[in-house]
C-alpha cells in the first residue's frame, strides 16, 4: 500500500483547532451536512488536494472514506477523496462560516476526463460521483488507528456502489495544461476531432509545476538505473517500428544486455490520464497532430491496443515472461501496486511513469526493502544521491526527502493545470479556501512551508533552463516566449521521427 500522504498527516495534525466533533456517515442524509462540494482532476494530485480540503476543516471533525475494503486489504480508493467535516473558521485563507460540509474529489480514469472536460467551452460538463445515500450507510473500518486520510480511512463504503451522475465540478486540475488533453493522441480512437479545437477551459491558470519519473522493479534497478529518453520512446511504442518488447533488448549500466527478466511490462496510463499525456510529450514528441507525420508512429496504446488484462494479477501467468505488456492502469496507485506485484514474482520486471510524490520507500511490500526505484533519465536523476537525506530511493524509514529534487539538469516535469467553473473570486467561500490552499501547495506537500511551485515555469518541461534553487530545492524555472495557452512542444511543425532499436543502442 502507497502511503504518499503520510507527510500530509504528520505535517498538518497539529496544526488545526480540535474543538468539533466527527460526523457519522448519517449525517450524510440526516441534513447535519448542510452542503457538499465538487472537484475533479488527476491520481498525482491527491496529496496537494487532500491538504487543502485538510486545512479548511478542523482536525478532530475530519472522516475519510473509501470504496475500498479497509484493513483487511487495498485499504486507500482508487477512484475518489471523500471527506467529511467542520469548517475551520479561524483558517486562512477564510474557507467560510461554521457549517458541516462535505468534499468529494474524483480522480480515477486520469485527469482531462475530471480536471478538463466538464470545463470545456462546448460538450461534456458533469461528472459521476457516490451518492450521498451510499456513503450514509457507509461502515466504520474495524481496527482503524492513527491520522486519517485517503490512504489510511476510517469509514468504507464496500458493497454499495451507488453514484450519482451528471453532477458539475467546481474546479478540475490536470497534470498538463488542459489545452494539451484534446489531441488526438491523448483522446480515445474514435473521439470527436473537435475536441482538438474546442479544448479551451473556463477560469484557467497555472499551478505548480509537477515532477515525474521513471520507476522500475528492483531487479532491473539492480541492472540499470540509467534509461536514455530514446530507449524509453522504443518502450512505448513496444511492438511498433520495431520497439522494444523484452529487457535482453536493453543493455546495463555495465554495457551489456539485461538478464534473467523476460518480457517488459509497461504500466502504462489510460488515455484520457495527464500523466501519459506527459510522458508522451516528454519522451515521443506528442501531441501535434492527429495524423503521424514524417514518418512518425503514434504509441502502442493507440497503434496496437493496449492487453486485454486489466491488471498485471489479472494477466494470465505465462504472459509474465514471454510477451509485452501494455496495461491501462486506472491511476498512479494502481501503477505503484502492480510494481510491487511484478518485483515479487521471480523472472518478471516492469517500468512506469509516476510522480515523485510515491517515492519507493512507502511503496514496499516489505519494510526495508523497495520493490521499485526511480531511474536517471540521460544520467540525470531527481536527487545526488550521495547523502541520507537527500536519496528519494532510499529504502529505510524517515531518510527520503525531497531536498534536492532536481539537480539542475533534471527536467522531467510538467505544469498543472486549473480550471474554475466560475472565477475564484466567485466560488463558494469554502472552495475559495480550498483552492488557495490548494494553489500553495509543493512538491512535498503540507511537510514544506517554502510557498508555491513558481508559476513562471509553463508548458510540457521539455527542454527548460533553470536559474537557481530554493533553500528547500525547489528549482526556479523559465520559459521565453510560452503562455498556458501556448506551450511548447519538441518541435513548432513537425512530429518526430519514431525512435527505433538502433536507434537508441
Amino acid at each position: 500500500m502507497n502511503k504518499q500522504l503520510t507527510l500530509v498527516g504528520a505535517a498538518v495534525a497539529a496544526a488545526l483547532g480540535t474543538a468539533a466533533q466527527a460526523l457519522p456517515p448519517g449525517n450524510w442524509t440526516d441534513g447535519t451536512i448542510t452542503t457538499v462540494y465538487y472537484a475533479g482532476g488527476g491520481s498525482a494530485q491527491v496529496p496537494a488536494a487532500y491538504t487543502a480540503i485538510y486545512n479548511c476543516l478542523t482536525t478532530s471533525s475530519i472522516d475519510v472514506y473509501t470504496d475500498a475494503s479497509g484493513l483487511g486489504g487495498h485499504t486507500a480508493s482508487v477512484s475518489y477523496i471523500i471527506v467529511s467535516g467542520s469548517v475551520n473558521t479561524s483558517a486562512s485563507p477564510s474557507c467560510g462560516g461554521a457549517a458541516n460540509v462535505g468534499f468529494m474529489y474524483k480522480f480515477n480514469g486520469g485527469s482531462c476526463p475530471n480536471g478538463a472536460s466538464p470545463f470545456l467551452t462546448s460538450g461534456a460538463t458533469t461528472l459521476s460521483y457516490p451518492s450521498t445515500t451510499s456513503l450514509g450507510s457507509a461502515t466504520a473500518i474495524s481496527g482503524f488507528a492513527g491520522t486519517k486520510s485517503p490512504i489510511n480511512p476510517n469509514y468504507t463504503t464496500q458493497g454499495t456502489p451507488a453514484f450519482t451522475a451528471s453532477i458539475s465540478p467546481d474546479w478540475g486540475v490536470t497534470d498538463t495544461e488542459a489545452t494539451l488533453c484534446g489531441y488526438g493522441w491523448n483522446l480515445p480512437p474514435g473521439s470527436d476531432k473537435g475536441l482538438v479545437t474546442t479544448y479551451t477551459t473556463k477560469n484557467p491558470a497555472s499551478l505548480w509545476v509537477s515532477p515525474f519519473a521513471i520507476a522500475v522493479t528492483a531487479n532491473v534497478y539492480a541492472q540499470k538505473k540509467n534509461f536514455s529518453k530514446a530507449e524509453m520512446a522504443a518502450i512505448y511504442q513496444g511492438p511498433q517500428n520495431n520497439g522494444i518488447t523484452s529487457w535482453g533488448q536493453l543493455n546495463g549500466d555495465n554495457g551489456s544486455p539485461l538478464t534473467g527478466l523476460g518480457a517488459i511490462a509497461l504500466l502504462d496510463r489510460s488515455i484520457g490520464s495527464g500523466t501519459r499525456t506527459g510522458a508522451n510529450a516528454y519522451f515521443l514528441g506528442y501531441p501535434y497532430s492527429k495524423t503521424p507525420l514524417s514518418g512518425a508512429t503514434a504509441p502502442q496504446s493507440i497503434a496496437g491496443g493496449y492487453s486485454t488484462c486489466s491488471a498485471l494479477s489479472a494477466c494470465s501467468a505465462a504472459s509474465f515472461t514471454s510477451t509485452f505488456l501494455d496495461i491501462s492502469e486506472k491511476t498512479s496507485q494502481a501503477i505503484v501496486d502492480d510494481l510491487s506485484f511484478a518485483n515479487n514474482h521471480a523472472g518478471f520486471a516492469a517500468i512506469g511513469v509516476i510522480g515523485v510524490e510515491f517515492p519507493p520507500l512507502y511503496g514496499q511490500t516489505n519494510a526495508g526493502t523497495n520493490d521499485y526505484d526511480f531511474v536517471k533519465i540521460n544520467g540525470n536523476g531527481i536527487d545526488t544521491g550521495t547523502g541520507t537525506t537527500d536519496n528519494v530511493n532510499s529504502a529505510v524509514n524517515a531518510t527520503t526527502q525531497y531536498t534536492n529534487v532536481w539537480n539542475g539538469t533534471y527536467d522531467y516535469a510538467t505544469q498543472v493545470g486549473y480550471a474554475g467553473r466560475v472565477a475564484d473570486a466567485s466560488q463558494s467561500a469554502f472552495q475559495k479556501g480550498v483552492v488557495s490552499f490548494l494553489k500553495s501547495s509543493t512538491i512535498a506537500d503540507a511537510s514544506s512551508s517554502t510557498g508555491a511551485w513558481p508559476s513562471a515555469a509553463e508548458g510540457i518541461l521539455l527542454d527548460p533552463a533553470t536559474t537557481g534553487s530554493t533553500a528547500a530545492g525547489n528549482v526556479n524555472w523559465t520559459r521565453s516566449g510560452n503562455t498556458p495557452s501556448s506551450p511548447v512542444y519538441y518541435q513548432a511543425t513537425t512530429v518526430p521521427f519514431a525512435v527505433t532499436i538502433a536507434q537508441q543502442k
